[in-house]
């Protein structure tokens, strides 16, 4: 980064002022209209924290790696337009690797379709940053903030009583924040998420803008199956669950609600799955019949780095790839995805913060268990649809994560689309919770 991108960054910030005070015009709701600035104003500061962290204190992949091919496409593109169709419209593996940088990686990083995917959208912004680092990020977090308001939108309007929980847990929990605010998969996954959840939820359950919602969840799906695909794979069977008996639970008619409704869901829960789940050499990595195989092989390779790597961390479990053993490691997994580093385990500036919030979540869970007690945690999240939906996701992501993921500096990023759903799960679990044991007491007198 260099001082013009400091001097564009207020004028950019600014431009993006003039665009939230245009979109309060159409809030009805102050308190969100509150919430809306607030969190605008957090993630610029987020923005430059991120890009200076990234540059100065801790140099990532975000600047000397994605943003520098994107820039190599945009000064070759101003030399040359017909560099747009040949980089941004191919598919990684047929691009002209002597186009591509190499000092960013090149041919060997890029080969990936999804760290492609990221310098296509860096490119496309880059025409309107003048190819500057602070400039970019910002863009990119912008996006995510649209996508981070989505969400938070969407929980509101099943529990507006709940508007500053889910603040917390969503706008402005740090790590979420802060990973999501530049250059990066991280920034476009969390947008995704939003986009993708509050257009479905737009779609069919308030049959509101349909034209635009789906031509939202459409891209957004496309990137994220670029990107990141596990994240579908996690995310959409509970989003459709949850989605389906919103629907059924307002049908009048009671054999709908209680008989053909769980019937719908098991077809659409399980049709989605095979699909996803089917050994589509597209899926690589993620096909159903080698994922325990490639799990227990990425492990083999943390292990591997274990002396190179300070940041490498062990489950304490042993994992021997089959499904039984991924069954059992799925305690300790889920314990690392959200709980982990703990404090004696940082090593690295980069994951001090993390540490931190994974010892306020344990606090936070702990107290709600505490306090509405093991059974009727796990009732309340039984009877409630949306709890079920965030939760689950929640716990499968994390397993997921933390199996593949044994490296705190990869783990703090890797793990943040499922932290506000967690946070937001254990508010639901803990609200509704006192409110049924408060109306059985009513009841009692």
């Amino acid at each position: 980064m260099d001082s013009l991108d400091f001097i564009l960054f207020p004028l950019y910030s600014f431009a993006f002022y003039l665009l939230i005070r245009y979109r309060l015009k159409s809030f009805d709701n102050p308190i969100n209209k509150i919430y809306y600035k607030r969190s605008f104003l957090f993630r610029l500061l987020s923005c430059l924290a991120f890009s200076i962290f990234l540059v100065y204190i801790s140099p990532g992949d975000s600047f000397s790696t994605y943003y520098a091919e994107a820039l190599n496409i945009y000064k070759q593109a101003l030399n040359d337009p017909s560099i747009i169709s040949r980089m941004l419209f191919t598919t990684a593996k047929n691009i002209d690797p002597t186009l591509l940088d190499k000092d960013s990686g090149g041919a060997v990083v890029f080969a990936d379709e999804n760290n492609y995917a990221v310098v296509r959208v860096a490119s496309i912004f880059m025409f309107f940053s003048f190819g500057k680092y602070l400039i970019t990020n910002l863009f990119f977090s912008m996006l995510s903030f649209e996508g981070c308001w989505r969400l938070y939108k969407f929980f509101y309007e099943q529990y507006p009583s709940l508007h500053r929980q889910f603040s917390f847990a969503i706008l402005y929990f740090p790590t979420f924040i802060f990973w999501s605010s530049g250059i990066g998969k991280e920034s476009i996954c969390v947008a995704g998420i939003g986009f993708i959840t509050y257009g479905l939820y737009a779609i069919f359950i308030k049959n509101e803008s349909i034209i635009k919602n789906t031509i939202l969840v459409i891209i957004f799906m496309l990137l994220l199956m670029n990107i990141k695909i596990y994240i579908l794979i996690c995310y959409l069977p509970f989003l459709i669950y949850f989605l389906v008996v919103s629907t059924l639970l307002k049908a009048k008619n009671k054999i709908i609600r209680y008989f053909l409704g769980p019937i719908v869901i098991i077809i659409l829960l399980s049709g989605l799955i095979s699909i996803i789940l089917s050994s589509d050499d597209k899926l690589g990595f993620y096909a159903a019949d080698t994922l325990t195989e490639n799990i227990h092989s990425q492990q083999e390779k943390f292990i591997m780095q274990g002396d190179y790597a300070e940041s490498n961390f062990n489950l304490g479990v042993d994992f021997d790839g089959s499904l039984v053993g991924f069954v059992k490691i799925i305690p300790a997994s889920v314990t690392a995805t959200l709980f982990r580093p703990f404090i004696w385990e940082v090593k690295k500036i980069s994951t001090f913060l993390s540490a931190i919030e994974s010892i306020i979540l344990m606090i936070l869970t702990l107290y709600v268990l505490f306090k509405v007690g093991l059974l009727n945690f796990i009732v309340t999240i039984i009877k409630n649809p949306i709890i079920v939906y965030s939760f689950f996701f929640a716990i499968t992501f994390s397993a997921f994560i933390g199996a593949t993921t044994l490296n705190f500096g990869s783990l703090v990023r890797y793990k943040i689309p499922g932290l506000p759903f967690f946070a937001v799960a254990l508010v639901l679990i803990f609200h509704l919770a006192k409110k049924s044991v408060a109306k059985l007491q009513i009841n009692a007198t």
